[in-house]
């Protein structure tokens, strides 16, 4: 939530186990509600499968280093700021996702990586 600036109140996962042990838990007492997509249908959460793609096609697959989960994390954090504030998508008309989200007023110098 402090990423985002807003409130969530529900998350949709797969159905995948790291999502249900202590990840539902965690949810349940902050009281966000949590939805599964059907399994087997991957299609039902494309946009959330293409951005895992591009993580790993970006990132991990150029890196091809062994690091520590806390340097993974610390390089994920960057990335995805980098995805959300900076790098431009084709499919949003070359905007980023914070100015579709957010409008034009979000630039690039406000982010800092």
């Amino acid at each position: 939530m402090k990423y985002f600036g807003f409130r969530i109140s529900k998350v949709q996962t797969d159905n995948g186990s790291e999502f249900m042990g202590e990840f539902d838990k965690y949810l349940k007492e902050i009281g966000i509600e949590h939805y599964y997509s059907y399994p087997r249908t991957p299609k039902t959460n494309g946009n959330v499968e293409r951005v895992i793609r591009t993580i790993e096609e970006e990132l991990w697959f150029i890196e091809g280093i062994d690091y520590t989960i806390d340097h993974l994390n610390s390089l994920l954090e960057k990335y995805i700021e980098k995805y959300n504030f900076v790098r431009p998508h084709c499919s949003l008309g070359y905007r980023t996702p914070a100015e579709v989200a957010y409008g034009n007023s979000i630039k690039n110098s406000e982010v800092v990586l």
